[in-house]
């Protein structure tokens, strides 16, 4: 839940691609969006971004390589 209120801008353009509320999905999911694909995967994909964003801002972590997430079916 911190990475979303650390991350507003990113958060922010996140939703307007998706035109929905990525935080709310992932925290709450009233509409048990998560069980779809369409929504698992680009919001799985968005979390380990932040994730990755506070690592190197955090730490001035720069990886040596990065392996891929592919969106699957989306």
């Amino acid at each position: 839940a911190e990475l979303f209120e650390r991350f507003p801008t990113e958060l922010e353009m996140a939703n307007e691609l998706m035109k929905q509320d990525i935080k709310n999905i992932c925290l709450e999911d009233p509409n048990g969006l998560l069980s779809e694909t369409q929504y698992t995967q680009p919001c799985l994909y968005f979390v380990n971004c932040l994730h990755y964003l506070a690592l190197k801002e955090d730490n001035n972590v720069r990886p040596n390589f990065l392996c891929g997430h592919s969106l699957g079916e989306y």
